[in-house]
């Protein structure tokens, strides 16, 4: 059928790789459609802001990390603990949202139990984790992908992200690379010593946003399509990010 098909939208470096190397799909039939997010900014980004700060009783200078999804031992859930435990500072709040699988509760409760600064809020839906979002300073997903990252993204988070190949098109200034605990901790004591590094690096979050992930945007490449149709800006062949 790909001869009545006129483009083949992949959302990862890995699809790509994917569609290419092993369906043998021609670079002219494939473009980048990445997984966005609705941008929020002003004072409707304060409003729900304060509104999840307040009920996790939370100060302003208090920084909170969020870090969500199924925590096996790929999400490396483990490794962030560890690391969150070697922050001497009461400024610092983590909080986990999402399953734990059974073959790492032993693993992974007794280090938030041991840990006052982390609660564990157990699995929330999508928009209940986007207004979590809101009120995080650091987004933490050190292991495997999720689209919530991007979310986060689009919600004005720093990251600490795993370097996964797909990753380098939404780290520009707005984050950490972090494939280990040493380095979990490293971008942790960073913040730490330079609180207004999360300012910059949320701006940057916004630009990222901005330029990749807008719903609006990514909508209008639907919409507006034809054969020739070329957003200046959104458009990325896989090549880019070599």
């Amino acid at each position: 059928s790909l001869d009545s098909i006129n483009k083949i939208f992949y959302i990862s470096l890995e699809s790509y790789d994917f569609l290419h190397d092993f369906y043998k799909i021609p670079d002219s039939k494939l473009e980048f459609l990445p997984l966005g997010g609705v941008l929020y900014e002003g004072n409707e980004y304060k409003k729900r802001r304060k509104k999840i700060r307040k009920k996790l009783l939370l100060e302003d200078n208090e920084i909170l990390i969020v870090h969500s999804g199924k925590m096996d031992i790929n999400k490396r859930t483990y490794e962030l603990l560890v690391a969150f435990s070697n922050i001497k500072s009461e400024c610092f709040k983590l909080v986990l949202i999402g399953s734990i699988p059974a073959e790492m509760k032993d693993i992974i409760y007794p280090l938030i139990e041991k840990d006052t600064r982390v609660k564990y809020l157990g699995w929330k839906s999508s928009d209940e984790l986007i207004e979590y979002l809101f009120a995080a300073d650091l987004y933490a997903q050190p292991g495997s992908q999720s689209a919530t990252m991007q979310n986060a993204i689009c919600c004005g988070c720093p990251v600490i992200l795993y370097p996964h190949k797909s990753h380098k098109m939404y780290l520009k200034g707005n984050g950490f690379y972090a494939k280990s605990t040493e380095e979990i901790i490293k971008a942790l004591n960073k913040i730490k010593e330079n609180q207004e590094l999360l300012d910059v690096m949320r701006r940057e979050s916004y630009k990222v946003a901005h330029e990749l992930l807008d719903y609006r945007k990514l909508a209008a490449r639907l919409y507006n399509w034809d054969e020739n149709y070329l957003m200046e800006g959104v458009f990325y062949e896989a090549k880019t990010f070599e």
